[in-house]
């Protein structure tokens, strides 16, 4: 990320995440499918978390940042989970305006992600 990394000891990544989620489904393909499913929703979700919070839909806002939030977690993506409960922090105490920057945050944390995701998938898949 960018040297406004607020949390630079998160991986974007946590490998152990999907190596745990194949073991207990003694198979790469589901994980790495989710992963896949991860990369391609990353756009829309970030459209719709934007929206929302520049529209000042709290409710849209609350929803879009639950779900990445949780999909970042089931995923691995220690670092953009954390990014998304801090904007949840700022959507709850109506701070929209902080909410800006941590959006900047998310988004290039999120393309990062995705792209290191498309990594894995590559050489697992």
């Amino acid at each position: 990320m960018t040297a406004s990394d607020p949390y630079p000891d998160l991986p974007l990544i946590d490998p152990h995440v999907l190596e745990d989620l194949a073991s207990q489904l003694e198979s790469t393909t589901p994980a790495l499918t989710f992963a896949q499913d991860f990369v391609l929703a990353w756009p829309g979700r970030c459209v719709r978390l934007s929206e929302s919070v520049a529209g000042r839909d709290l409710a849209a806002a609350m929803d879009a940042v639950l779900s990445l939030k949780i999909a970042s977690t089931m995923v691995g993506a220690a670092k953009l989970a954390r990014l998304a409960l801090d904007l949840e922090g700022e959507i709850r105490g109506d701070q929209l305006g902080d909410a800006k920057e941590t959006l900047v945050l998310i988004r290039e944390c999120g393309d990062r992600t995705a792209a290191q995701l498309e990594q894995v998938q590559a050489v697992e898949g």
